[in-house]
């Protein structure tokens, strides 16, 4: 179906799937295809989806699971990810007028709403559980496909694709898969490579990812141990401004849930 809007409005001339049906059984399965194809490319490369994850459920990340000390710091970041999972666009509205980033950083709050999300926050507070579950969440009920990958994972498939053709361009549909999918769950971004300088083509790499995402205005969720300024550090403004104009960012903060044993790693 096409929406009747103003031709200045951005849906002006696109196509949308039958908010009744959804598209049906055409829809159905040109998604469950692409995801089979999708699925296959990776798996070629042993790059398949861990579900380590998986036992968790919304009742881990809940107040009543989580003593106050645990929940405080990570109630924002784990709305966020429930109003992300329920396909709902996102913006700094949750945040209220006397938070940390609406006092620091006034200029983002006027963007306009997003599929988009980037939690930060330091090792073991819960982001890679979380996104997962929001992830999963999603995917069952909107049947789009999907991809949650770990970035470093699939930079170094990428790498060792040059040694083999003593060329780039085999790296390619792995990036255009990643790059167009309709759903992305970017894992642990800038996490192995703090200390280390990275390379040009690594960044071209995460570039060619972020940015065909912000201009295809896919939803996507982000975690990493870096905020924008340490991001910025490591890559450069350019990519860090990209994802700052294309995600709502939050911080999870708290204590690593390895100080709080309750049978699982999140």
């Amino acid at each position: 179906m096409v929406r009747h809007v103003a031709v200045t409005d951005p849906d002006f001339g696109k196509s949308f799937p039958c908010p009744v049906c959804g598209g049906g059984e055409a829809v159905a399965a040109i998604r469950q295809q692409q995801q089979q194809k999708t699925a296959q490319l990776l798996a070629r490369e042993g790059l398949t989806e861990s579900t380590r994850h998986d036992w968790l459920t919304w009742g881990h990340y809940s107040q009543g699971y989580l003593p106050a000390e645990w929940w405080q710091p990570r109630a924002l970041a784990i709305e966020l990810a429930r109003m992300w999972s329920q396909g709902e666009h996102l913006n700094y509205e949750v945040f209220s007028p006397e938070h940390e980033f609406a006092l620091t950083n006034p200029a983002p709050l006027e963007f306009r709403d997003t599929q988009s999300l980037w939690l930060f926050g330091a090792t073991g507070c819960g982001k890679t559980g979380l996104a997962r579950l929001a992830y999963r969440t999603f995917l069952a009920q909107s049947g789009k496909p999907g991809i949650f990958i770990e970035w470093q994972a699939l930079y170094e498939v990428i790498k060792s694709q040059y040694n083999r053709s003593g060329s780039d361009d085999v790296s390619h549909p792995l990036i255009e898969a990643v790059a167009t999918i309709p759903v992305l769950v970017l894992d642990d971004v800038g996490h192995q490579r703090q200390r280390n300088p990275v390379s040009d083509d690594e960044y071209k790499k995460l570039w060619l990812v972020i940015n065909r995402r912000y201009t295809m205005e896919l939803k996507t969720l982000v975690t990493s141990n870096l905020d924008r300024y340490a991001m910025r550090d490591l890559f450069d403004s350019k990519l860090a401004r990209r994802m700052v104009e294309m995600a709502v960012m939050c911080e999870m903060g708290g204590q690593s849930f390895s100080e709080w044993d309750q049978g699982g790693d999140t």
